[in-house]
Order: C-alpha cells, then structure tokens, then sequence
C-alpha cells in the first residue's frame, strides 16, 4: 500500500474517535432496547415450505458508457419461471445512445425499471401466480420525479402491473436485498414517539434486537413524507441465523402474506450466510451487464456509424479522455 505511514496515523485517529462514539451511544442504545422490545417488534420466522406457486423472479441490469458527445446504454432484465417440471427465463434486452444531462443516470435506470415491468406483465400473462421483484414496491412507487418523459410513463406501467395482479389474483411482492432505508424507524419515532440514533439504520436496529437468530418483524406501513401512511405493509425478514435482514413489501390487498413469506423463508436457505431467494439471486446473475459488454458495444455502434459519417462521427462518438488512460 502506498502511503502506508499516513493510512496509520489516519487509522489510530479514526478508530479512537469511532470507539468513543459507539461508547456515547451505547447507553442511549441498551436503553432503546428495552423499550423496543416491549412493541413485539420481532416474531418467529415462518416455517420455510416450498408451496405450490407459479412463480416468476424478476429482476433487471444497466450500463452506460460514455463518449465525447453522448453515451450509450444497456439494459437488460429477466425473469425465472420457477415452475415443474422445469424452470424457464423471460428475457429482454435493449440498447440505444442518450444525450448528456444531469440526469442521464436517472433516465437509464427508469428504462431498465420498465423493462422489468414488462417482463412481470408477460409472467402474469403466462399464469404465473406470484411476482416477485428486486427492491421495493413502495420505493418503485414514490421514486423521486425525473425531469424526463420516461417517469409518467415508467408510473402509468408500475400501476397497471399493480392492476393487472390483482385483476388475475397473481400475488406481487418486493424484496430488497441490502435496504439502507429507516422505514421502520420513522414509524417507530412518530407512532411511538422514540427517539431513535441518527446512524442506525431498520437492518441495524432489528440486528441489535435480535442478534444472531431468523426472525420476522411485525409488519407495519411506512410513512411516506407527508406522514401519511402508504399503502404497503412492510416487514423484515431475516431468513438465516447468519444473514442480514430482507425488506419485504406487499400491495395493500394481498391476503396471503404468511403463505408468500414461507414461501421466500424456503427459497432463502440455500446459502446461510447470503439468505436470499435462490431463484430471485439466478435471475440476477441472468440480467446483470458486463461493463466491458457496454464498452464492446459503444465501440462497434461507433465504427458502423464512421463508415457513412466519418467527421460527425469522429466528434460526436469519440471515446473520452478518461477512457483512454492507460490501464482502460
């Protein structure tokens, strides 16, 4: 390691400060867990049975790769049909260039987004009877607007895959695999008037309550920033002992939430210390974009592009700077 000398002398400074400041909470926090776990926050875990669902995991991947005068983008997503006697994927794929702007990140991942609801759409046309998406339905319900065309019609999509489900009985969830949210925090701090560290997180605070044990937490609806209450009931759950926990929400209609949750509870248990749904994890791994298969394709739209505009091309899809450091 370069530096080491200053990484040291930054590292003794560091960890004192940070043992001195888990040391002021530690306290505030001990006192926190005696008041929380008079609510009942954590329950048992469902018992993890493989119940007869047609199945569908949906999740979705993007890349973007820039150039001199605009950028090129991938996305992708897929769904697994988990059904017998074999399981089957719906896959998509698209690629185009996008113009620079604040807010080209934005526009990619809402392209990405619809794309996987179009995939959940062809799943619940196919019978499948239950979808489960990667991240939230409550945060796919309340993305913070984009200055882009691609928003009204990303919302006027999620809505009817929502209506869709409940037209065809087909049960729609979200789990997210690694949440940052507080959610639940929030709750506890306006439902319960809690004052509750600043630095915790839900995954946090539920880990504190529980330790090392599979648990599910009651379900709740978070508040949305009006402090109204939204209309997905939420819960935590941590399948495994050694795993962190999932955050796992529903449309306010769904009536077989414990049936769905032993259902996730079985998928989760094949890795203990990852505890997340096998099949969800697969099309994952189906879905997600190479950054060099991003690259690879800037490159060959480029070069059909030069062989009838040469000059155009040559300003508008040279690659950047930073792209031509040595090493890229």
């Amino acid at each position: 390691m370069r530096n080491l000398d200053l990484w040291i002398n930054k590292y003794e400074t560091r960890s004192k400060q940070i043992g001195q400041e888990i040391k002021n909470y530690a306290q505030w926090l001990n006192t926190l867990k005696e008041d929380l776990m008079c609510l009942g926050l954590i329950q048992p875990p469902p018992v993890g049975e493989k119940k007869q669902y047609k199945a569908c995991y949906v999740d979705g991947g993007e890349g973007l790769y820039e150039l001199l005068g605009t950028a090129v983008y991938i996305v992708r997503a897929a769904g697994l049909i988990h059904e017998k006697p074999q399981a089957r994927f719906i896959r998509d794929l698209d690629f185009d260039i996008i113009r620079h702007s604040d807010d080209t990140k934005e526009q990619v991942e809402l392209k990405r987004e619809c794309m996987e609801i179009k995939i959940a759409e062809e799943a619940v046309n196919a019978g499948c009877d239950l979808i489960v998406l990667d991240g939230s339905l409550f945060v796919k319900n309340h993305k913070k607007p984009a200055q882009t065309k691609q928003y009204d019609a990303y919302l006027k999509k999620f809505n009817r895959l929502m209506k869709k489900c409940r037209e065809k009985n087909a049960s729609l969830v979200g789990v997210s695999e690694d949440t940052k949210s507080r959610l639940l925090i929030n709750y506890l701090m306006q439902e319960h008037e809690i004052d509750i560290p600043v630095n915790l997180t839900d995954a946090s605070l539920l880990r504190l309550l529980a330790g090392d044990s599979s648990f599910l937490s009651g379900p709740f609806k978070p508040k949305t920033n009006q402090l109204t209450a939204a209309d997905y009931p939420t819960v935590y759950l941590q399948p495994t002992r050694l795993s962190n926990p999932l955050r796992i929400d529903f449309p306010p209609w769904e009536q077989n939430l414990e049936k769905i949750l032993s259902h996730l509870q079985f998928h989760s248990n094949a890795s203990k210390a990852y505890g997340y749904p096998l099949p969800l994890y697969l099309a994952h791994l189906e879905s997600r974009i190479n950054p060099q298969h991003v690259k690879w394709t800037s490159k060959h739209l480029a070069k059909a592009a030069f062989r009838e505009y040469p000059q155009i091309c040559d300003a508008y899809m040279r690659t950047t700077r930073r792209n031509c450091r040595p090493g890229n």
